[in-house]
């Protein structure tokens, strides 16, 4: 399939945040949970796929390589078509911001798009509308999402020189993403309606 976006995709890499220790689903790993499946794992009406191989596919058509960042099933992950797989550098579940850090010296692209496996768009356009919205201001260091009245900070577009201030906030103590954000020139995208941002966290029916 022909990628949607047109400028040269090899400017672009992608990235799966799968390294979280999962405590709102039970402590289990959230990128291996099929999407549809409830928090209690009963079954959903979606078809059986892990949520970070979604992820991974959602990326794709805009993105040479992507990434995924994982603490734990590392072999299941790396059966999902990435182009690689890492692991936190600090100990285990640090946060999204010890991921980010993690793969900052492999990425060789200065646009990135960034997805967590547990919030989810249903198609790459929400993605693209990121990106260009990124390339309209070559000052942005940022664009992130906002679904259905919600901040979405980890579902962005972002240029690589944004991730040199992650590993200072996770040594602040912190590791907040709103203190990481709030120290970037960023812009707010507020989605359609049309295509919702589905976080994870939330399918318990």
């Amino acid at each position: 399939m022909a990628a949607p976006y047109s400028a040269d995709r090899k400017a672009v890499e992608g990235i799966v945040l799968a390294g979280g220790a999962g405590r709102r689903v039970g402590g289990r790993d959230k990128g291996l949970l099929a999407l549809g499946e409830s928090s209690s794992g009963a079954p959903g009406t979606c078809a059986p796929q892990p949520c970070a191989e979604r992820a991974v596919e959602l990326l794709r058509p805009l993105c040479s390589r992507v990434y995924i960042s994982a603490n734990r099933n590392r072999e299941r992950y790396e059966a999902m078509g990435s182009d690689g797989v890492f692991a936190d550098r600090r100990p285990a579940y640090s946060g999204p911001l010890a991921g980010l850090e993690a793969l900052r010296d492999h990425l060789r692209s200065e646009r990135l798009l960034l997805l967590p496996c547990d919030t989810l768009p249903p198609t790459p356009g929400p993605l693209l509308q990121l990106l260009d919205a990124l390339d309209d201001r070559e000052d942005l260091d940022l664009v992130y999402a906002a679904s259905q009245g919600r901040d979405q900070y980890l579902v962005a577009a972002l240029r690589k020189r944004a991730l040199l201030s992650v590993g200072r906030i996770i040594d602040e103590g912190s590791g907040s993403v709103r203190e990481w954000i709030e120290g970037l020139v960023t812009r707010r995208i507020e989605l359609s309606a049309h295509y919702p941002l589905h976080n994870r966290n939330e399918m318990t029916q």
